[in-house]
This record gives structure tokens, C-alpha cells and sequence, in this order.
């Protein structure tokens, strides 16, 4: 089997492994671009799920795609196809790492986070990524130099790349809910899939109230599942609020994103792609070090995040109801996100 002890390597064929969430490979792109800006000639595979494939799409830094279904001899024989020089696993676990080694990739780096990095991996970086003040998309992008020769350097900011096509898809979308037209248009995306702490339904139907009272109209977006959320919120909020939840594919949804002047959602994947195609973003975000603003928030000057006003006593998990502060995130308050909102909004207002 093909082994190197290399500290870096100059590869034809990059294999860059990253099968969890969609905001997580959303925060991966720059490690794309890094890759592609440094080595216009390499051939830059991307391992993604079927739910977060979609975010790779059109994307020039990335020539190919595979489809990750937690099968690793499907992955091996993937691999093994295609000859990578390098591999670069983002999320190692066991099955992933496996497939790699198996496939004969003599160049295998990724962070030494878990028992396997250190089982599967030749080239692994300790990154202390749930204690690291860096962000998520800047420990992505620090494998770029080491399958580049060394050219790569810095990280970009995440970027979505759409056809007008999925444009007018998502303003198809915004027509059939009621909402085509209407500007000021805020998105309020209250679901995130339990990835992070979030403040209360009753914070966002005040904010969707206070927004609405200041001239704005208000799309309640989520996944199907979230729909009957968005509906209850909706009728809450009152007339300007329209429900989009559970309509079209992930990329028409990426279209809707684009036509909203703003966006507000909690630490999840819909923020990050909102933030990647350059809409305005809001947040309410937990203090807890592993899924704080400085490594997960969205990577753009256009954002208004707010953290609730607390000295968190955890690291990695919320200790729930053992932690003095809990639940900390209803002490964010919705006219504070409010008032920020504002003050983002007259900041871009002003002529440069």
C-alpha cells in the first residue's frame, strides 16, 4: 500500500471529505478556493451527504462531487477510481478514515480530533477545535498548504453560487406564499435542527411582531417538518407575515434567500448560506465556547449577532439545568436583536 511520512505534498488529485451538515460543508468552500487559487490544475474532489451535496453545486473551486452514504467499501472503490494523491478528512470518523486508508491514498490529513485521526491519518493537525478562538472556516482552510507544496494561504469567506434559473425559482416561491414584491423582505428561519442552543419560540414571534411594526414583510422559512412552526408564527405575527417552509428543493431555496433583504436564524446551516450569498444576516447565538460566534457564526461584515450576557461555565456541551445561567438564551432579547438590526441596516445605508 502507497504511504508517505510527507509533511506536505504537491497533489494532481485532492479528495476533500466532509459528510456531515450543510453548514458545515457551506464553511468548507473556502478551503476549496484556497486549494484551486494555489493549484489551478489539481482535481478537487468533494465527498459530501445527499442532503448537503447541493450546497457544492456550481461551485468552480470543487470538479466533482460523490455522494457519501455512510457505505465506506462504496467510498474505497470511489477513491480508488479516481487515484487522489491526497485526502483531506474534515469530520474523520471511523468509516470515512477507513475508506481512505483502504483505498491506498498515500497522503491522509484532517484534524486529530477522534480516535481514528490518529488510527487512519498520517498527517493529522491538533486544532483543539471545540476550545479554538479561530473560526470553523479558517481551521478548514489551514489544510490547504499541506496538499498545495505550500502556495495556499488564507481563507476566503464562504461563498453559494447560483444560476439566474434558481434566482427565479426562489422568487416563484416568494410569489406562490404571497410575498412576491414586497420590500422590505425579512426571512425568519426559527428551526436548526438541534445543533445549537436557540432562544424560545415566543422570542421570535416578538421579533417577527417588532419587525413587522417597523415596515418589514415577514417569510417564515424551514424545512417541511418546521412547516406547522412557521404557519403557528405566522398567524401570530399577523398580516405581512407569509409561510415559504417546506417549498422546493435546497438550491430553489438558496434562490428565495437571495431575493430577501434580510435574514434571521439561529446558528444553523440556512444562516451560513444566507451570509454566502451575501444577504444581511441576524442571529441570536449561545455563549457555549464549541458553538460560539468566534467559530461558528457567519463569516461576513453584514451580520448583527448577539450572545446572551454570561460567562458560560461549559465547553463543549451545555450543562443544562445544572448551569446557574440556564436556559441562557432567553436572556437574549428580541428588541436588543431588534435594535441591532437597525443600527445594520442605517450602516449600510450610508453612502460609502
Amino acid at each position: 500500500m502507497r504511504e508517505t511520512r510527507a509533511k506536505i505534498v504537491d497533489a494532481k488529485t485532492i479528495a476533500v471529505i466532509r459528510t456531515d451538515r450543510m453548514g458545515d460543508l457551506i464553511l468548507t468552500t473556502p478551503l476549496f478556493q484556497a486549494i484551486k487559487e494555489a493549484s489551478p490544475e489539481a482535481r478537487v474532489l468533494s465527498f459530501a451527504s445527499p442532503y448537503a451535496a447541493p450546497v457544492i453545486e456550481r461551485n468552480p473551486h470543487v470538479d466533482e462531487t460523490i455522494l457519501w452514504r455512510n457505505d465506506a467499501r462504496e467510498m474505497s472503490r470511489a477513491l480508488a477510481a479516481r487515484r487522489p494523491e491526497a485526502a483531506i478528512l474534515l469530520n474523520p470518523s471511523f468509516r470515512a478514515c477507513a475508506a481512505v486508508w483502504r483505498a491506498g491514498i498515500p497522503f491522509r490529513t484532517g484534524p486529530l480530533s477522534r480516535p481514528s485521526s490518529f488510527l487512519f491519518l498520517n498527517r493529522g493537525i491538533r486544532q483543539t477545535r471545540s476550545r479554538s478562538p479561530r473560526h470553523q472556516s479558517e481551521l478548514d482552510a489551514a489544510f490547504a498548504p499541506l496538499v498545495t507544496g505550500g502556495r495556499a494561504c488564507g481563507a476566503s469567506s464562504p461563498l453559494l453560487f447560483l444560476a439566474e434559473s434558481e434566482r427565479e425559482e426562489g422568487a416563484r416561491l416568494l410569489e406562490r406564499c404571497g410575498a412576491g414584491g414586497r420590500s422590505p423582505l425579512a426571512g425568519l428561519h426559527a428551526g436548526s435542527g438541534d445543533s445549537a442552543l436557540r432562544w424560545p419560540e415566543e422570542h421570535d414571534l416578538l421579533l417577527g411582531r417588532l419587525l413587522r411594526d417597523d415596515g418589514w414583510s415577514i417569510v417564515l422559512t424551514g424545512s417541511a417538518s418546521e412547516r406547522p412552526r412557521a404557519e403557528r408564527l405566522a398567524r401570530a405575527i399577523g398580516p405581512g407575515a407569509f409561510v415559504a417552509a417546506g417549498g422546493g428543493t435546497l438550491r430553489s431555496f438558496f434562490g428565495l434567500l437571495s431575493h430577501l433583504n434580510l435574514f434571521i436564524a439561529p446558528s444553523t446551516g440556512p444562516l451560513h448560506a444566507a451570509a454566502a450569498l451575501g444577504v444581511p444576516v441576524a442571529s441570536p447565538y449561545p455563549p457555549l465556547p464549541s458553538q460560539s460566534p468566534a467559530r461558528w457564526g457567519p463569516r461576513t461584515e453584514r451580520a448583527a449577532v448577539l450572545v446572551p450576557p454570561v460567562e458560560c461555565p461549559a465547553r463543549i456541551r451545555c450543562k443544562g439545568a445544572r448551569c446557574p445561567h440556564h436556559p441562557c438564551m432567553e436572556r437574549i432579547d428580541p428588541r436588543d436583536l431588534r435594535e441591532a438590526i437597525r443600527a445594520r441596516v442605517e450602516q449600510e445605508a450610508r453612502p460609502a
